[in-house]
């Protein structure tokens, strides 16, 4: 499976994906450093890698269509270190059947996650807002 992580998100994840045997593309390394998030966004899609992001600029679907994605990890902001951050991921991962959603083109393939919460993926923009009211 392909991932891109933002570098907003812990670099604990990058090495837990590779360690897995995951192919990522890692915004905490060059020549990937700094890139900005249309460029991030355009990356996911060329490669066809799901995003893992804390941004929630990506959650805008006028300016990042979700459908062109094939999955979009949000971290909802909140309090974590990054060992959280990471075991959070990881256990989404773990439990959640990624292979579905490739190739897949829906806005389903958002999944916010937030310490505390349900890890299954939301599958309407309404979810979405709701989770992220929570």
């Amino acid at each position: 499976m392909k991932f891109v992580v933002d570098e907003n998100a812990t670099k604990l994840i990058v090495d837990e994906l590779r360690q897995a045997g995951h192919t990522v593309f890692s915004l905490h390394e060059p020549p990937l450093k700094g890139m900005k998030n249309g460029e991030v966004y355009e990356l996911a899609v060329k490669e066809k890698a799901i995003l893992i992001t804390r941004d929630q600029h990506f959650l805008n679907p006028l300016r990042y269509a979700t459908k062109n994605l094939t999955g979009l990890v949000f971290i909802r902001a909140g309090n974590l270190s990054g060992s959280e951050e990471c075991k959070l991921v990881s256990e989404f991962i773990a439990s959640f059947p990624l292979e579905k959603l490739q190739g897949k083109r829906q806005s389903s393939c958002v999944i916010p996650l937030a310490c505390g919460t349900s890890s299954e993926p939301v599958g309407s923009r309404n979810e979405i807002h709701r989770a992220r009211r929570s």
